[in-house]
């Protein structure tokens, strides 16, 4: 924008002391434009992406730019915990396994002895009331042999006694054959709640295990889409700068989309911009964009959006930097401009003023206190103009008034005045 016309130079005072000559610039009648530059990527403007499934480390991931089909993996956590946990709940299912085996085949033994003893009891109530008949029979037999006189009145006393011993020992038998039943019917429901519980314990293991497989399936995160990888910048440790998620980082659904698949050919340039500059910002302001680093074809973007919170400067902690969004010209003749792939570094120039046919000098040339500002023009080091200036940007400054076109200025103090 300005060329400087003048060099450094040694002058020799009185007592032949060297003082410093400031460089000197000549006034200039151009176009002036103030621009704020970044950094950018070109990314894709649509993308699918799937969650991840839980927090853990990175045990590996798919290179940025890779084309993949549906399914193929992108980003795999590490499940060295959850292999152990699943390893624990194996060996605990296999043990509740076998209590519940056992338990089940000590109440199969109840129900066999169970069965027994009912079986039993029947039977000796059978046996029970066989006898009583035979006791009656003979009974009723000796009382008619008595009739007759054929037998003694005692020996019919004695029969009905016999008869009275063995009903009491019939019932007592039937009464300790029913309690042993009611002891085994006992350790029956007692054997069956134990089984039962056996049964719960093993269910949840098994299902226990069963999620804990299916946690470690879900631990392959699959692309759901056919499409180039994009790898999403995020800051993993406090006071890092924003960076692709790579091998050992730990990560989490809290970390958002990390790994997304571009589906579409539309891009779009996502850049910082330090919150100084935002309200300086037009709607659809325009930006030139160039590969960084390269001397390609520019290309212009127009700004889509701005993220509502800012962020802290990774470089420069005390700048607050907001996300925000370009979105790029189409590509010529539908074919991608070089150095503007997915995951290309860019530079990103936003013009915030513009004006034309406007006098510029270097902002050196403007010396003194800001609300009052002067020049020294050459030939006139003793008379210093007062100067109007208007925007600056950083480098060059306009002057409103005070200076004329093709005046030359000193770059700094005169040499009379002392050091520059």
């Amino acid at each position: 924008m300005l060329l400087l016309t003048g060099a450094c130079r040694f002058g020799v005072g009185d007592e032949g002391e060297e003082h410093f000559a400031p460089p000197v610039a000549t006034v200039q009648r151009t176009d002036f434009e103030r621009v704020v530059i970044v950094s950018g990527r070109v990314i894709a403007a649509e993308t699918l992406s799937a969650p991840l499934p839980f927090d853990g480390p990175v045990a590996w991931c798919i290179a940025e730019g890779k084309d993949v089909a549906v399914g193929e993996p992108l980003i795999v956590l590490g499940t060295d915990v959850l292999e152990h946990r699943l390893a624990t709940l194996a060996a605990q299912a296999e043990t509740a396994r076998a209590d519940l085996e056992r338990e089940q085949g000590a109440l199969r033994e109840l129900d066999r002895r169970l069965e027994l003893e009912r079986a039993g009891l029947a039977a000796e109530e059978t046996v029970a009331a066989s006898r009583r008949h035979a006791a009656e029979r003979e009974l009723t037999e000796a009382e008619r042999r008595l009739a007759a006189r054929l037998v003694r009145a005692a020996t019919i006393e004695e029969l009905r006694r016999d008869r009275a011993e063995q009903r009491v020992q019939d019932e007592i038998d039937a009464v300790q054959r029913r309690l042993r039943a009611e002891e085994l019917d006992a350790d029956r429901v007692a054997a069956a709640a134990r089984v039962r519980r056996a049964e719960v314990v093993a269910e949840e293991l098994d299902a226990r295990r069963q999620r804990m497989e299916e946690r470690i399936a879900l631990a392959t995160v699959r692309s759901p889409a056919a499409g180039r990888v994009q790898l999403t910048r995020r800051r993993f440790a406090a006071g890092e700068s924003p960076r692709p998620v790579r091998v050992g980082d730990r990560i989490g659904p809290a970390h958002g989309v990390l790994v997304a698949v571009a589906v579409g050919d539309e891009r779009v340039v996502e850049c910082p911009l330090p919150e100084s500059v935002l309200g300086e910002l037009r709607q659809r302001q325009v930006a030139r964009v160039r590969p960084l680093g390269e001397s390609g074809t520019t290309r212009m973007a127009e700004l889509e959006t701005i993220a509502p919170v800012g962020l802290t400067d990774g470089d420069d902690p005390s700048v607050i930097v907001f996300t925000s969004r370009f979105r790029l010209e189409p590509d010529r003749g539908g074919e991608e401009l070089a150095g503007f792939g997915l995951g290309a570094n860019v530079s990103v120039v936003v013009p915030l003023v513009t004006e034309t046919d406007v006098l510029v000098v270097p902002s050196l040339a403007a010396c003194g206190p800001v609300e009052a500002p002067v020049a020294f023009v050459v030939g006139e080091e003793d008379s210093p103009r007062t100067l109007v200036l208007g925007a600056s940007d950083g480098e060059h400054v306009v002057v409103r008034s005070g200076l004329r076109e093709g005046e030359r200025v000193l770059l700094g103090l005169p040499a009379s005045r002392g050091p520059s």
